[in-house]
């Protein structure tokens, strides 16, 4: 007799499958298996093996009992009549029976997933334990689900390896999209300004090089650092790799380019390109070359999707002034780009709707129909950052919203312009990002990221809603919850301590005291930290030094739940959740170390009007839990994400020094 199960937590299934039975009987798990497979292909079959060993699985021969098998099959061998055709694709099943694992697909996709499956199941209750005869039935809501990470200091350090463990992590959650941006552009923290970064070589001569620099203080070493030079991956031509991993994984590849920050690059160390602008010839000479070139031989011939991002005509950078932005016409740009570089080059270019046909949609009849008429749509897919800005330009478009001429369309919000107070918890901006109006256009979403691993919750956010939105429903609670279970014994501890660094994260009268602060605020960061003590002395003093205490006491606890799982022994946990605690555990040190420090400042400063005075006592007492504070960054934040955050100390460090 087979009784149905309400999907939860109970087997460590995630995201949640949407059919999962009990049938009688019982299926004992081991340790050591046969692997069989027909249909899959070699490198899917490699990363399956990979995701077994992950959980402690061997794959061994002649073994008669506990064989997965994983056989490819037809969609007519397969009952999938209750299963949308977006969701075919990643359909899959699985069968836990007598100590049998079977698992049938309709692609490559569905046998990684029902692998990945079977390996949470290993996960949560291991070798030689029994539990009842299962049959699973899943999949996917979006047929593509995946993060882009946008440029973002640490990038530039990431190593092939430590990319490839984000990859397994992402594959772990059921995504398929590994989206990268080659060139963007970064808040310098310690001059206040934005810096262009390129990434991936655009030729052999380097022409378009880009050096960063950072500065920042070590309290273990009590000395100061400087780097300058290249972007290790440009310096070490290290994009090649990253790439082939993705594509080895059995993940889609989606590299990116910002053609604002590019052009900036282009207009200042190219020779030929004197303007910032899509119609100029010369400029377009460079785009198409650095193209070929990362087609040829970073990709090495792979047709892959590329993304490209237009972004604002000008922007404010941090102290209020302008920066130039890209112009001319984005749509004959794009014309010109189907057909002279991506045609032969490029699966597919994914724009974001938003930025070539605005928020009304004027003009995207015409362009559409141009492309259609040159038969070009097929080539181009279009990401909105919100469902309803998507919906809203596509009624406006000829009423009918269906009747959208090109390959697809995929959801991207971004979640990568953070509060600078520190850990960004607004997993809501995903769910908001995601809710559709009836019927759904979207086939995909493309979460824009950063690499730290303490945003792991997010990426577990982004694969329930992306599988299953009827999940959404306290969500954030639940995916909480399926991040606590992989740290077993201590999850009490990840729970309590995320629920003490978001109260910290919360204040807004600590968000006034980082660098940074003025975005919002034209020239505000031209004294600092003069300028954000004025705006906190603008209105009730005293409940502003209380409101910073009680940030600070929630991130020392914070500190005290979650130092312990960054300290575990990597043979109790998986590295990368000792890595997600120890970079949670420095969030929380930095919202502590500034939360202290601007209280002491603010109660002892003498603040009239523009005028700020700090007595060198309260200076000295106040960099006591900034060191403090840098002392457990550099403990437990992941090195390549380390020095960026220890930069955003420099500027308040140098002043209290004078």
């Amino acid at each position: 007799m087979t009784s149905s199960l309400r999907p939860g937590s109970e087997f460590g299934i995630f995201p949640t499958p949407r059919v999962i039975s009990q049938v009688e009987g019982l299926n004992e798990l081991s340790a050591d298996v046969r692997l069989a497979t027909s249909d899959v292909l070699p490198f899917i079959r490699k990363t399956i093996r990979s995701t077994l060993s992950s959980v402690g699985v061997r794959v061994v021969a002649n073994k008669k009992q506990f064989v997965v098998s994983i056989n490819i099959t037809s969609v007519d061998d397969l009952k999938l009549d209750d299963v949308p055709a977006s969701g075919r694709d990643n359909y899959y099943e699985l069968n836990l029976i007598n100590n049998m694992i079977e698992i049938k697909a309709h692609s490559q996709f569905g046998a990684l997933w029902g692998a990945q499956t079977f390996a949470q199941i290993f996960r949560t209750f291991g070798h030689g334990r029994t539990i009842p005869n299962l049959r699973i039935r899943d999949w996917s809501e979006m047929n593509w689900r995946g993060l882009f990470f946008k440029m973002s200091w640490g990038m530039d350090l990431m190593t092939p390896d430590l990319w490839g463990g984000l990859m397994d992590r992402m594959l772990r959650n059921k995504l398929n999209i590994f989206g990268f941006e080659l060139c963007g552009t970064v808040f310098d923290p310690v001059n206040g300004k934005p810096i262009d970064i390129l990434l991936v070589p655009a030729s052999e001569d380097q022409t378009l090089a880009t050096e960063i620099e950072l500065q920042w203080y070590s309290a273990e070493n009590d000395k100061w650092h400087q780097e300058k030079g290249l972007p290790r991956i440009f310096a070490e031509d290290l994009f090649r790799y990253i790439a082939a991993g993705a594509r080895e994984k059995g993940l889609c590849f989606v590299p990116g380019l910002n053609l604002s920050a590019f052009s900036r690059i282009a207009a200042g160390k190219a020779e030929d390109v004197k303007s910032y602008s899509l119609d100029d010839t010369s400029f377009r000479d460079v785009i198409r070359a650095y193209c070929e070139r990362l087609s040829d031989d970073c990709l090495q011939g792979n047709k892959v999707p590329m993304t490209l991002d237009f972004s604002a005509g000008e922007m404010k950078n941090e102290m209020g002034a302008l920066q130039r932005g890209i112009e001319g016409s984005r749509s004959e740009f794009l014309v010109w780009f189907l057909q002279t570089v991506a045609a032969d080059r490029f699966e597919e270019v994914v724009i974001e709707g938003e930025s070539v046909f605005g928020t009304d949609g004027e003009g995207a009849v015409e362009f559409l129909n141009r492309l259609k008429e040159l038969q070009l749509d097929d080539h181009l897919r279009i990401e909105w950052r919100r469902a309803e800005e998507g919906q809203s330009v596509l009624k406006n478009v000829d009423g009918n919203q269906n009747s959208l001429s090109v390959k697809g369309q995929w959801l991207a919000p971004d979640i990568t312009v953070q509060s600078r107070s520190g850990y960004d918890s607004r997993l809501e901006l995903i769910d908001e990002a995601c809710r559709n109006d009836g019927e759904s256009l979207f086939e995909g979403i493309l979460l824009r990221g950063v690499i730290d691993s303490a945003y792991l919750d997010h990426i577990h956010y982004l694969a329930q809603l992306s599988w299953n939105p009827d999940m959404r429903e306290n969500l954030r609670q639940e995916v909480l919850a399926s991040v606590s279970r992989l740290y077993g014994d201590a999850a009490d501890n990840y729970l309590q301590g995320m629920e003490q660094l978001q109260k910290a994260a919360s204040s807004k009268t600590l968000e006034l005291c980082f660098y940074g602060f003025g975005m919002s605020l034209e020239g505000a960061l031209e004294e600092y930290p003069e300028a954000a003590l004025r705006r906190l002395a603008d209105g009730n003093t005293k409940e502003a030094i209380e409101e910073l205490n009680e940030s600070a006491d929630s991130a020392t606890q914070a500190i005290g739940l979650l130092r312990p799982l960054a300290e575990t022994e990597k043979e109790i946990l998986d590295d990368y959740l000792i890595k997600t605690a120890g970079s949670l555990t420095a969030e929380a040190a930095r919202l502590e170390g500034m939360a202290r420090c601007f209280a002491v400042l603010l109660e002892k400063s003498k603040i009239i009007k523009a005028k700020v005075s700090v007595p060198d006592e309260a200076k000295k007492e106040a960099r006591k839990p900034l060191l403090s504070a840098i002392q457990t960054i550099e403990t437990h934040k992941p090195s390549p994400l380390a020095p960026s955050m220890l930069a955003g100390f420099t500027p308040l460090l140098k002043f209290l020094a004078e």
